[in-house]
């Protein structure tokens, strides 16, 4: 602010003003000789240097840090969280471009409603080439043959809607996630089709299209909405973890620094490869297990929880809250912008440097 601009002025012209001051008497008492009166002068002025020097010092220790941090490959945006950084005692992490590596591959592609498995390629293909909104999703269903057919109508992708779908001359087609969709399908799943392959780490989405043809996405107010839906089938996805991870993790525990895992995905998937990272991941819990609890209730269960699954921003936002709540100096890793909140309610906020521009504006550190 134009305030704190004439402040900085002013220290600087002091701190100018004390060094000429300490220069000239120095060599005044050099030519005339140290008495009484001269050193008690000197003292004086020596000692007024000293708020002045501790500001100084303070800025370049921070300059210090910021720069052997980039040596590290971290850019440090805020100088105080070189020293915040010291201070950590919880460390909370997103999954996905965080843990793992962002690339997802496609897995497996399980058909359903007695389609066969080249008509449910075809369909995913086609369904990633029609969309607009890219994300690492439909990156990986683009190597899938298919063909882009023109777009009435599309819902991309939110971490509230945990679905996407887009309208065709071929109908109105979702992908998303199971527990999302599975209230609106005409029959139920293959048992245990999804949560074993959660189990392993996999990420797992349903393919639907709408079982009326004239059926949209949006309600009589534009708000995006699921029609009657008949299941295509279930697209598994991998995405390995980052080679440092467990070391990283294990150097955490070393320093007896928590770490958390907050993620938009399935729990299941979450804490398998929370497991394979390193972590004592307990029982998962889940977005919407949190949402009737008060703060104190809230403080209690992220105390003695590990990985959450099914994580909204504002979710984030509060685990990150309890956390300070009880004393906690918290750390927020994420990539998306669904991590944004979080990293701005953190003491650090570390933004990773694939990660979106806004979570990287936010962030306090880019780890590049």
């Amino acid at each position: 602010t134009p305030l704190q601009r004439r402040i900085e002025f002013v220290v600087r012209l002091v701190m100018a003003l004390v060094v000429l001051m300490s220069g000239a008497i120095l060599a005044q008492a050099a030519l005339e000789g140290f008495t009484l009166v001269r050193v008690v002068q000197i003292t004086a002025v020596l000692s007024g240097l000293v708020p002045y020097g501790l500001f100084f010092l303070i800025a370049l220790a921070y300059t210090a840090g910021a720069a052997r941090i980039a040596q590290s490959g971290a850019l440090v945006q805020q100088v105080n969280a070189v020293e915040s950084v010291c201070s950590v005692s919880v460390v909370c992490t997103d999954k996905t471009g965080t843990l793992t590596t962002g690339r997802l591959t496609l897995a497996e592609v399980l058909p359903l409603g007695g389609r066969a498995i080249d008509e449910a390629r075809a369909a995913l293909g086609s369904l990633a080439r029609a969309t607009t909104a890219t994300n690492p999703t439909t990156a990986a269903l683009a190597e899938l043959p298919g063909t882009a057919s023109p777009v009435r109508d599309e819902v991309p992708f939110t971490s509230a809607l945990r679905w996407s779908g887009v309208v065709t001359d071929a109908g109105a087609w979702v992908l998303g996630a199971p527990g999302t969709l599975t209230a609106h399908l005409t029959g139920p799943l293959p048992a245990g089709a999804v949560a074993s392959r959660a189990a392993r780490g996999l990420r797992v989405l349903l393919l639907a299209r709408a079982a009326h043809p004239g059926a949209g996405l949006r309600d009589a107010e534009g708000r995006p909405t699921l029609p009657t839906l008949e299941p295509v089938g279930i697209v598994v996805l991998s995405d390995d973890l980052r080679p440092d991870v467990a070391a990283s993790i294990a150097r955490f525990r070393a320093q007896g620094v928590a770490v958390k895992v907050v993620s938009g995905d399935d729990p299941r998937t979450v804490a398998a490869l929370a497991v394979q990272a390193g972590l004592e991941a307990g029982e998962p819990v889940a977005g919407a297990d949190l949402d009737t609890l008060d703060d104190a209730a809230l403080g209690a269960l992220v105390a003695r929880t590990t990985v959450f699954g099914r994580i909204t921003p504002e979710q984030k936002e509060r685990i990150v809250t309890a956390l300070r709540r009880a004393g906690h100096h918290v750390a927020m890793i994420g990539d998306g912008v669904n991590d944004a909140r979080a990293l701005k309610r953190a003491h650090v906020g570390v933004a990773m440097r694939s990660g979106s521009p806004v979570t990287r504006d936010v962030a306090d550190i880019v780890l590049v």
